[in-house]
């Protein structure tokens, strides 16, 4: 596992949660595990939270489709990408001239 923010000062979360410390500073952050977690149950599932993000999920989409010219040009630069590859935030902001952060 390895992240692309520098190390906090303390550690000690990052080794409580997953057993070990991270690389911090990387290029691209990443987080590998076995596919069994997927089959792991949803320990704190809750329903009422789950529709507001979903609504809130849909606020946003709807927001995406209503007529953004630089969301649509986003857009279409990754349907060009795939099926190739499915580009990452940093290669979109690349591709863009720009931060990870102004994307």
């Amino acid at each position: 596992m390895q992240f692309t923010h520098e190390a906090p000062f303390s550690t000690q979360p990052y080794e409580s949660v997953f057993g070990r410390t991270p690389r911090f500073g990387a290029e691209d952050n990443f987080l590998r595990m076995n596919k069994e977690v997927l089959n792991y149950p949803v320990l704190y599932a809750d329903p009422k939270l789950l529709g507001i993000f979903e609504k809130l999920a849909e606020e946003t989409k709807e927001r995406l489709i209503q007529g953004n010219a630089f969301s649509d040009q986003v857009f279409q630069w990754m349907m060009k990408c795939m099926p190739a590859y499915f580009p990452t935030l940093q290669q979109t902001a690349d591709y863009f001239n720009m931060s990870t952060r102004t994307l």
